[in-house]
């Protein structure tokens, strides 16, 4: 959770060291003094007119595809979107599983063209010396 881009950690460190500085007394008369600094904000009239602006802005928009009737085609493309989103999830959770479902091909351990069986190297001096006669 952040608060104006302080993290708890940060707001108890910030908190830690005005302790120290301010000492005890003095912390409690400046955490008064803030409080009612940021109370008398709030309920300002300034604070009133920021926020509704802020609203306008989030909400511009939305209001102007309402103006200009493109609220029916955005709607349209964003479930068209969706839908190819999750064709393609369901597609990658199923890549696994078709390993499993499909039959794999028969594994031989012979080769196709099998060696010829050679002879024994005294054979094959014998041959030779009947082949060179």
């Amino acid at each position: 959770m952040e608060l104006l881009g302080v993290g708890p950690l940060e707001l108890l460190l910030i908190m830690l060291l005005g302790l120290i500085l301010l000492g005890p007394k003095d912390m409690e008369k400046t955490a008064k003094t803030i409080g009612k600094g940021l109370n008398q904000l709030v309920r300002s009239d300034t604070w009133k007119t920021m926020t509704q602006a802020t609203q306008k802005l989030r909400t511009l928009p939305q209001q102007l595809m309402r103006e200009a009737n493109l609220e029916e085609l955005s709607s349209g493309l964003q479930q068209k979107t969706i839908s190819q989103q999750l064709s393609r999830t369901v597609q990658e959770i199923q890549k696994p599983f078709e390993a499993w479902t499909t039959q794999p091909a028969p594994v031989t351990n012979a080769p196709e063209n099998p060696p010829e069986p050679t002879k024994p190297l005294a054979a094959q001096e014998k041959s030779d010396e009947v082949t060179s006669q």
